[in-house]
């Protein structure tokens, strides 16, 4: 007689009938979250401008980019949401969207142009003030914030790296009798003559001492560089020109008041950058020499002359002053001094430079005025000190419509000390 059995389906079956439910269930929770909200708008830009693609950001629902005719429909999950339109050359635009937004109408976004005056750059030569179109040959112009973002003790200081072609001179012709200044103007414009560039201060050639200028009452800077100099000032702008306009107070002004504080430490430098030989080489060559009987002539002859440590040493050993114990005992202590750090400490500190300067300047319908003083006191690396008080003071008259009178007192004091 056949049996038959009846066998118990497997466990996988049951997994994989679970698995497909899983599955399906997350695909319909996927399939049946909708758009909550729709938003239809157009972006309007200026006229006779067409064909930009407009960028639509949103913090909660997501980037969108417009088509080219302006018409957008964006879903909107969440509210509140503030969306930025964004086009380059344009105004960057927000829009907020409430949750009690009407979305049956268009929202419509105008942008306008983003326009930026750049300003006028007027050029003073000297004789004249012009604007940069209007002048043949290569300017340079350097603003009162662009003087003021560098620290010096004097105007010069404050030019260098400021302007192309115009180089320092450091350690090469500076303070000579031909090239006071140190500065060059797209290099040297004659072999025999003065190297520096002609310095021009308010209209007027200046001879003297340009750290007496206070740097704080100097308001503009232009410097001319190539041979249209000269058709100006002459031969002697033949190594450029820099014309320095000062502060003044213009009429119908009201007071203003100016003050500024700047304090500076420099860092001790790094002599360890020098070739040098090291204290312990340097005795090892003077045993060497004092061996071969180098030294012998110094120390026989008549007058004594001078002797260095380590060789006293080596001699106090040979004439039984001392024994070798001892005498390798300060030669250990002469090899362990370094001359360099020692000289640093001596006779080098950190340089400081402090300045302080106040000014206050305003004007009426008649008179314009200015009065401005300027502190420095500074200390060098080598402790040479100087010191400086700069006053300032001009006034300007209405006489006519045509016609002024101005005046201008400058006091400068000046103390230094050699280190």
């Amino acid at each position: 007689m056949a049996m038959y059995t009846k066998e118990k389906p497997s466990h996988w079956i049951f997994w994989l009938v679970a698995a497909i439910m899983v599955l399906c269930s997350v695909g319909s929770l996927f399939a049946q979250n909708p758009q909550k909200y729709l938003l239809k708008g157009k972006v309007i830009l200026s006229e006779g401008v067409a064909d930009q693609n407009v960028t639509m950001r949103s913090s909660k629902n997501g980037v969108m980019l417009i088509s080219k005719t302006g018409e957008f429909n964006k879903g909107l999950k969440l509210l509140p949401d503030t969306l930025v339109f964004s086009l380059m050359g344009y105004v960057t635009t927000r829009r907020v969207i409430e949750p009690g937004y009407d979305f049956n109408k268009i929202l419509e976004v105008r942008m306008v142009e983003d326009r930026k005056d750049l300003g006028v750059i007027e050029v003073n030569t000297g004789y004249q003030t012009q604007r940069a179109n209007e002048i043949n040959g290569s300017v340079s112009v350097i603003g009162e914030k662009a003087l003021n973002a560098r620290i010096g003790t004097n105007i010069l200081d404050r030019l260098v790296g400021q302007s192309s072609g115009l180089l320092l001179n450091s350690g090469k012709t500076g303070n000579t009798t031909v090239n006071k200044t140190g500065l060059s103007v797209r290099g040297l414009g004659t072999f025999n003559g003065p190297l520096d560039p002609l310095i021009v201060l308010d209209g007027f050639i200046y001879e003297g001492n340009i750290s007496n200028i206070n740097p704080n009452d100097i308001e503009q800077v232009s410097i001319l560089k190539d041979a249209a100099a000269a058709s100006i000032w002459g031969a002697r702008a033949g190594n450029g020109v820099i014309v320095l306009t000062s502060k003044k107070g213009r009429f119908n002004q009201k007071v203003s008041l100016e003050g500024s504080a700047n304090f500076l430490v420099k860092a001790l430098p790094d002599l360890s950058a020098l070739p040098l030989m090291s204290s312990s080489d340097y005795i090892d060559v003077e045993k060497l020499m004092f061996d071969r009987g180098y030294y012998n002539t110094r120390i026989t002859s008549t007058p004594y002359n001078a002797l260095s440590p380590a060789v006293e040493l080596f001699l106090k050993n040979r004439r039984g002053l001392i024994t070798i114990a001892q005498m390798n005992d300060g030669i250990n202590v002469l090899k362990s001094q370094d001359s360099r750090k020692t000289y640093l400490d001596e006779f080098y500190t950190n340089a400081l430079l402090s300045q302080y300067s106040l000014g206050v300047k305003g004007g009426s319908a008649q008179h314009s005025y200015l009065l401005s003083g300027n502190y420095e006191n500074s200390r060098s690396e080598t402790y040479s000190a100087s010191k400086k008080i700069n006053l300032n003071l001009s006034n300007e008259f209405k006489i006519g419509s045509k016609l002024s009178f101005s005046t201008r007192i400058y006091y400068t004091n000046a103390q230094s000390a050699s280190g």
